[in-house]
């Protein structure tokens, strides 16, 4: 029996899967139904549709901020100017209170802001399973912050305000980034080995394979050049970051350079209206909270 078949470990999995896909709804009940390709159409100036986007991403924090409130992270909001709408987007930083003060830092980040849909799998899946990882992390002394970066769909520019904002000492102390993406929103759950030039970090790739495959997981992880996310802000200071994320990997492999296979195919509903809650693969979520939730008992012990 694996450790994923275990019953005790299965019916605590359930119901955080419950929880996980309840605050995915709830960060979705806040959101607005929203289409950038059609929007970006019927706008008279392009600053009005990045303000769009921030308009859009707010609510779907403020949800963020409240529940880690309740669980009693300490918190720390960071603004940032958007230039491309010349008005400020929001980061949100949680940091575990019961922290070891003197162990390295582990970062587990997602993004809030969205583009088509009401953004479910792109990105609430994430967020929400940020807060049920949250949840564990609350209870034990793992110096582990998470953060929820604006602005990702438009050059990363929100973790890449949040990477240059750390002094040189701050960034030699974070041992490793996880960086959450698209759960739920395709066929298979891929560790990227290179994003945008960027190199995703080798021990944490095997790290993650190794918890998967014990837990009788199989996931895939091979070169995507396009499909990339906030952990290339960190890779590119430096810092050992790798991204958990759905994608559909045959049809990814057969066009590798290309995101059409991302977005008009119907084994995704990334950056599609298609977005929605009922629409998410809650099966690669469970795998992801599970995978997760391990990686976590293991650094808590």
């Amino acid at each position: 029996m694996t450790l994923g078949e275990h019953p005790e470990i299965k019916e605590i999995e359930s119901e955080s899967l419950e929880r996980c896909l309840n605050d995915i709804e709830g960060i979705c009940a806040v959101s607005e139904t929203f289409d950038y390709y059609q929007f970006q159409h019927t706008v008279t100036k392009i600053t009005d549709l990045y303000q769009k986007l921030l308009d859009t991403s707010f609510p779907r924090v403020k949800y963020l901020i409240e529940r880690f409130r309740e669980l009693g992270f300490n918190i720390q909001l960071q603004e940032f100017l958007f230039e491309h709408s010349g008005t400020n987007g929001t980061n949100a930083v949680f940091k575990n209170p019961n922290a070891d003060p003197d162990s390295k830092t582990f970062y587990i980040v997602a993004h809030h802001d969205y583009i088509n849909g009401k953004g479910a799998s792109d990105n609430a899946s994430s967020m929400a399973a940020m807060l049920e990882l949250a949840r564990f992390v609350i209870t034990t002394k793992l110096n582990v912050v998470f953060v929820s970066f604006d602005c990702e769909e438009i050059n990363l520019n929100g973790s890449r305000y949040y990477v240059n904002s750390l002094s040189p000492e701050e960034l030699a102390k974070i041992d490793g980034v996880i960086c959450l993406e698209c759960l739920g929103g395709s066929k298979d759950i891929v560790l990227p080995t290179k994003n945008l030039g960027a190199i995703c970090d080798k021990y944490l790739i095997e790290l993650i394979m190794n918890i998967a495959n014990r837990l009788g997981y199989r996931l895939s992880s091979f070169k995507c050049p396009i499909f990339h996310s906030d952990h290339v802000s960190f890779s590119k200071m430096g810092v050992p970051a790798i991204e958990i994320c759905d994608v559909d990997a045959i049809e990814f492999l057969k066009h590798p350079y290309s995101s059409s296979h991302l977005y008009n195919n119907t084994q995704s509903i990334v950056h599609h209206p298609t977005d929605l809650p009922e629409n998410l693969n809650t099966e690669n979520i469970r795998r992801t909270l599970e995978i997760m939730l391990e990686f976590l008992r293991d650094h808590s012990k």
